[in-house]
C-alpha cells in the first residue's frame, strides 16, 4: 500500500514538473550518486574540474565526469528521458575520479526519469530509484 502511494505521488510530481527549456544552457553540477556525496574539486562556480552536465538546445549534453569530457544525446518523450551514445575522453584518472566517472556514466545510461524541482535536477532509473542529483549553478549561454 505504502509503495503504491509513493508511486502515485512520484507520477503526479513527474507529470506536474514538465521539462521545458528552463533546464537548457545551465551548468548542472553533480552533487550525489546513489545518495553518496560527490566531492567538489574546485570551488569556483561553473568549474570545468567538477563533475557536471550542460544541456544544449540540440538535444545534446556536454560535461565533465570529474576526469574526462563527456557528451551524449538525450531524448524526451512525456516524462521519460534517456541519455544515448554517452562517450568520454580517455584521460588517466585517480581512483576517486575513476569511481565517480564510472558511476556517473553508467547511471546516465540507465536513466528513465528526470525531474527538476527549483535548482535541483534528479535522475531516476526505471524502478524510480534516485541515481544522480545535480544542482544548478548559473546560466551558461542564455
Amino acid at each position: 500500500m505504502k509503495k503504491s502511494i509513493l508511486l502515485l505521488l512520484f507520477l503526479f510530481v513527474a507529470s506536474c514538473v514538465s521539462l521545458n527549456n528552463n533546464f537548457e544552457g545551465y551548468y548542472w553540477r553533480l552533487v550525489s550518486i546513489e545518495g553518496e556525496d560527490v566531492p567538489t574539486f574546485d570551488n569556483a562556480l561553473q568549474s570545468k574540474k567538477n563533475a557536471h552536465i550542460i544541456f544544449q538546445s540540440n538535444d545534446r549534453i556536454a560535461g565533465f565526469s570529474s576526469c574526462n569530457a563527456i557528451n551524449a544525446r538525450f531524448t524526451r518523450e512525456k516524462n521519460v528521458t534517456h541519455f544515448v551514445g554517452v562517450v568520454a575522453t580517455k584521460n588517466k584518472c585517480t581512483p576517486t575520479q575513476a569511481k565517480i566517472e564510472q558511476n556517473f556514466i553508467a547511471f546516465l545510461k540507465l536513466s528513465e526519469y528526470m525531474i527538476i524541482n527549483g535548482n535541483t535536477l534528479t535522475i531516476y532509473n526505471k524502478n524510480k530509484d534516485i541515481m544522480l542529483i545535480f544542482k544548478k549553478e548559473e546560466i551558461i549561454n542564455k
